[in-house]
């Protein structure tokens, strides 16, 4: 039986004490892992240890490793970077949701499901609930920053204090969802948020009364399994719009919940899951 036809190569990269990249191939992994972190390794990594692997490929001849290594090495640090995260996100479980957009991946991985307590954020995440009624989030998603150009970062008081000569703007500016009815909402709700403040103390504090101030946690399993409205957010939904706020439908209202974190709607099997439990 030929051994060698047997073996396998890995190319490798690994990260060093002070930030930087090392990389290169071998036939054993963990040995080699070993001698990097025992200074018997190569001479790079032996002044900056300890070294921790955030790369690796297998290859089935050494020539190929040597190939892949080549090309690595001619890669910027940013480029290395991004392909070290590219691998991670490969070997994360992840809610089946997310697009290959890279702002869509983003807002699941760091946004989506993580308890917000701030107003102005609260109101932020309300008012583009409500612009995406009959669009897509991710095309609501690509604009934000538009928006909070536009909407003087959903500074609540602000806002509150729009009339026709900002509304005017917001329907010239071609970087947002030009639509008078969300925009005339967005002033509307802007000036009832003052208002719950003024009544609760805080916008916070009276919205996240509807969950008994704590995320609800569905325990997710399937993309099927996950609502669309609930009866906390049919109550909040009533709540507001006997308040005067506009474009609060149940449905919005429930896609609010989930971006704000009032509900956990990440599966189980998500390595979100655990992590927006803890808040």
């Amino acid at each position: 039986m030929n051994k060698s036809a047997d073996q396998k190569w890995f190319f490798y990269i690994v990260r060093c004490r002070d930030g930087s990249l090392y990389s290169g191939i071998t036939n054993d992994l963990v040995n080699r892992l070993r001698q990097h972190n025992n200074g018997t390794g190569a001479k790079y990594t032996s002044g900056r240890r300890p070294v921790t692997l955030v790369y690796s490929e297998k290859y089935s001849s050494v020539s190929e490793a040597l190939k892949r290594e080549a090309q690595v090495k001619n890669l910027s640090k940013d480029k290395k970077e991004q392909l070290i995260m590219t691998q991670s996100r490969q070997e994360q479980k992840t809610c089946d949701w997310p697009s290959g957009n890279p702002l869509m991946l983003a807002y699941h991985d760091e946004e989506w499901g993580v308890p917000v307590h701030d107003d102005n954020k609260l109101f932020e995440s309300l008012t583009l609930s409500g612009v995406q009624a009959g669009l897509s989030w991710q095309t609501v998603l690509n604009k934000r920053e538009n928006y909070r150009k536009a909407f003087d970062a959903f500074d609540v008081r602000k806002i509150a204090r729009y009339g026709d000569k900002e509304t005017q703007r917001l329907l010239a500016d071609s970087g947002i969802i030009r639509n008078r009815l969300k925009i005339a909402a967005a002033i509307q709700n802007a000036k009832k948020v003052l208002e719950i403040q003024k009544e609760f103390g805080s916008f916070d504090k009276y919205i996240w009364q509807f969950v008994d101030g704590k995320p609800i946690d569905n325990k997710i399993k399937s993309l099927e399994e996950i609502p669309a409205i609930s009866k906390e957010s049919e109550v909040m939904s009533k709540d507001l719009r006997q308040r005067g706020f506009k474009f609060v439908g149940s449905t919005i209202c429930y896609a609010f919940m989930q971006a704000v974190g009032m509900v956990n709607d990440h599966m189980v099997t998500c390595f979100r899951y655990k992590v927006s439990q803890r808040g």
